[in-house]
């Protein structure tokens, strides 16, 4: 695209999100929503999807879930679907306890991996272990991997989850952004693992060079 276009300072946001750089991409988030008045169907939705991963990023899961369901209302995909069922889970989820989620599992109608795989955490998020394992396993390609890994570490079962992040990462031509997600749970596991092997430091306040008697094998990734 042309500098200075909406697609222009749309594609620079998606490339500023890949790095975390949240003031520049609001930035560029900002000047793309000074042209969306001349915005397609397609561009208003890309928008609203990187608005809404931006949000995300920063930590604003209302805000994320509300501009993943304007991206879905403009065109919908089902990346976009999912975004939404996603944040509306962090959003709702308080972690000490399950509760139902009908309305989500309504809507995350469909066979693309990218629907089973949210369908699965919803199924997690209630409490339903099995049930989502099993959804997770009809998912074919690298995201069964990550769905499952996923699932495993909402349960807190890191030996599972570093496995499955194992399996998924040693596939060729792994997406990007799957990698990233089993790069990051693989690390969550080690870190559950090497914790578990550390006696009790009585704190929740980690000190600057971590957790006395942690095995730093089990750590690096």
């Amino acid at each position: 695209p042309s500098p200075g276009t909406l697609a222009w300072h749309l594609n620079q946001s998606k490339d500023l999100l890949r790095t975390s750089s949240l003031e520049r991409a609001s930035k560029e988030l900002e000047a793309a929503e000074s042209m969306l008045k001349t915005a397609t169907q397609i561009e208003m939705a890309d928008y609203w999807f990187l608005r809404g991963k931006w949000q995300t990023t920063s930590g604003s899961d209302q805000a994320a879930s509300d501009a993943f369901k304007r991206a879905h209302q403009a065109n919908p995909l089902a990346k976009y679907l999912a975004a939404w069922a996603e944040a509306e889970i962090r959003t709702r989820y308080q972690g000490d306890g399950h509760m139902p989620y009908p309305d989500l599992l309504d809507a995350l109608v469909g066979d693309e991996p990218v629907l089973v795989s949210a369908r699965s955490r919803v199924l997690a998020a209630e409490g339903k272990f099995e049930e989502a394992i099993a959804v997770a396993d009809k998912i074919s390609g690298p995201e069964q991997h990550a769905a499952r890994a996923l699932v495993y570490t909402m349960f807190s079962k890191p030996a599972e989850a570093l496995a499955d992040c194992d399996s998924g990462l040693a596939l060729p031509g792994l997406p990007g952004n799957i990698r990233q997600v089993l790069l990051v749970l693989r690390a969550r596991a080690k870190f559950s693992l090497a914790k578990a092997s550390a006696p009790e430091s009585g704190t929740d306040v980690l000190p600057p060079s971590g957790v006395a008697g942690i095995d730093p094998g089990l750590v690096k990734v």
